[in-house]
């Protein structure tokens, strides 16, 4: 009893004596064993106040503080703690557990001021004070809309029926004297009502099939690439496959006489005349050393070569090379943590990823029929004759 009381006579002395007696806090090594007993004190002194839930894990230190004097040294902790698996009053510490997954928490900072002792060389905790995260706001996703439209891929073959409708309602209602066939679709949505409704944006284009040659589209028709006609239209499709009825088309369309519509063929450039010229340039074999020393051989047996200088007859010395190229740089090390802080995670983090959301099944559940009642069953008495059946 005499010795904890001397131990917090201490504590307190050293936290309201004079700066003249005590060095200043200074930065210290967050790896240091003392440093690493100090936060384990403190964490089990603040998961031995906890009356429910779970008790808390060390997650990282992140700084340290110390100051000395002749016969104590007062540490200034700073650390971050997860929630552990391991419940509050238990008899496991908070090294033999495990953090408790639980989603994207960020860990909780602390803050602890522990002493040690240089006359009994003892650790003692202050004060720690820790501060639970405020949990992030919870966005809820938007729900599903089952009868909404929905995007779908413009090569679905769900597409082949409405595209058909619109196609045939076009050239049926169009006064062009060719048919226009499909060439491309550009978006389209689905929706689920009394069956499926189709939104479609298209464009068309005319082919060289006329109307009186051609009853009908065929596979002989083709675009008509020399005088391209294009057609912008947006349809509205109900399909309802179980009433055997033809499907409701709606359809309005813009007519293009301009070649507006023509894409571009892959690899069109305005500046390809350059890259052309860039790219023969770059193909072109330079001739190798024996092919110019043979040409500098003819070309010297051709003319006689001037009378060299004193200038040119002097040999040149050797080009040196440039120092800045010949410098080796050291390979890229880890970034320079001061003091080793903040320190590695005590254990990996691994949170609870949520499952996916189930897909929708596009496919409309059948209407519901009534079934036939059935019909009473005869038996033989019911079909035998009576007297009495005779009478009146």
């Amino acid at each position: 009893m005499q010795g904890a009381s001397f131990l917090l006579l201490c504590a307190i002395g050293l936290v309201l004596c004079p700066r003249g007696q005590t060095q200043d806090l200074v930065e210290t090594f967050c790896d240091d064993k003392d440093v690493e007993a100090a936060v384990d004190l403190a964490l089990v002194t603040h998961n031995g106040k906890l009356l429910q839930g779970n008790q808390f894990a060390l997650f990282q230190i992140v700084r340290a503080l110390k100051a000395v004097n002749e016969s104590t040294t007062l540490y200034t902790l700073h650390f971050f703690i997860r929630e552990s698996d391991c419940p509050a009053g238990g008899d496991k510490v908070w090294k033999d557990c495990d953090y408790l997954p639980k989603g994207d928490e960020a860990p909780s900072p602390c803050t602890a001021e522990a002493y040690r002792s240089h006359i009994q060389e003892s650790l003692g905790i202050i004060s720690v004070q820790c501060k639970r995260t405020v949990e992030p706001v919870v966005v809820t996703e938007r729900a599903h809309c089952l009868g909404c439209p929905k995007d779908i891929d413009v090569s679905s073959e769900d597409l082949k029926e409405p595209m058909m409708y619109s196609m045939a309602k076009f050239n049926a209602e169009d006064g062009s004297s060719h048919y226009f066939l499909r060439h491309e679709i550009i978006s389209a949505t689905r929706q689920v009502v009394a069956g499926f409704k189709y939104d479609i944006h298209f464009q068309l284009k005319k082919s060289n099939c006329s109307k009186a040659d051609f009853k009908e589209l065929t596979d002989e028709c083709k675009p008509d690439e020399m005088e391209p006609e294009f057609a912008n239209c947006n349809s509205t499709v109900y399909v309802a496959p179980w009433r055997r009825e033809e499907p409701e088309t709606h359809l309005n369309c813009e007519r293009e006489r301009s070649g507006f519509a023509r894409r571009r063929p892959p690899g069109w450039s305005p500046l390809r005349h350059l890259i052309d010229f860039a790219a023969e340039t770059l193909s072109t074999p330079k001739p190798s050393a024996s092919e110019e020393s043979q040409e500098s051989q003819e070309v010297a047996t051709q003319s006689p070569a001037p009378p060299a200088t004193d200038s040119e007859a002097a040999p040149s010395p050797e080009a040196t090379p440039d120092p800045a190229l010949q410098l080796e740089f050291p390979p890229a090390a880890e970034p320079v943590r001061p003091f080793n802080c903040p320190t590695k995670p005590w254990k990996q983090f691994v949170p609870i990823t949520p499952p996916a959301p189930p897909q929708e099944d596009p496919t409309p559940a059948p209407l519901p029929q009534d079934e036939p009642t059935p019909a009473p069953e005869l038996t033989l008495d019911d079909a035998r004759f009576s007297d009495l059946d005779l009478v009146g």
